[in-house]
């Protein structure tokens, strides 16, 4: 669920930053080989600088163009082509009806100076969330949306978090699960819905594999 490179944000390079990466993908590739789908997210700490990342649909991103090279065993075509415009995704988990939507949670991040000249919706994510989730209503699709910063966390963008809560409430009918990481703590959220006493969703925090900072890994 995001953040391969380790925390020593003054210490990266490009080449640092990409060597991580390298032997982070390597490493799943080999454990999960003929076992299992992985699906790779993007953290803040995948920006570089940290929480930056320059994404414009119009625009070659480097990075964008690397990673989704990298990751591309794990990733349908389309789901390739959408990482290297906009670095996120959605594709069926294989031999099942099952959808998987990969968030970007750079678009969402407070701290991307790159959000300051669109906050709340850099490079279309939420419609094309809205419209990811409105075919998978029409074609009986159950959805698992994956990301890095759940829509409470203080680093997502106001009006970002309460438009995907409206799409959260709207699709909770199909909507089977909803995966963040980033705090390093194993926490849930609840989000409840515009409809009086109803839930409309449950977002779980997964803890860190690294023990950043003062906390337990979670292997």
């Amino acid at each position: 669920l995001g953040d391969n490179p380790a925390h020593e944000i003054y210490a990266q390079t490009k080449e640092s930053h990409k060597k991580v990466l390298i032997t982070m993908t390597n490493k799943l590739l080999e454990h999960h080989k003929g076992i299992g789908a992985v699906y790779p997210i993007l953290g803040n700490h995948e920006g570089l600088p940290v929480n930056n990342l320059d994404v414009n649909e119009n625009k070659q991103n480097w990075f964008l163009d690397f990673i989704a090279d990298l990751w591309s065993p794990w990733l349908t075509p389309s789901s390739i082509s959408s990482m290297r415009k906009c670095g996120y995704y959605t594709q069926l988990h294989p031999g099942s009806n099952l959808r998987i939507i990969g968030l970007n949670s750079l678009l969402q991040d407070g701290m991307n100076s790159y959000m300051w000249s669109n906050n709340t919706d850099r490079c279309g994510e939420l419609v094309w969330l809205k419209e990811t989730l409105e075919y998978s209503e029409k074609h009986n699709q159950p959805v698992i949306i994956l990301g890095h910063y759940s829509p409470f966390t203080g680093w997502s963008i106001r009006e970002w978090s309460k438009r995907y809560l409206v799409l959260i409430d709207r699709y909770s009918n199909i909507i089977r699960a909803q995966l963040f990481g980033h705090t390093h703590s194993d926490n849930f959220q609840i989000m409840f819905s515009n409809t009086p006493n109803e839930i409309s969703g449950v977002a779980l925090e997964h803890p860190s594999l690294s023990s950043n900072s003062e906390l337990h890994p979670s292997y």
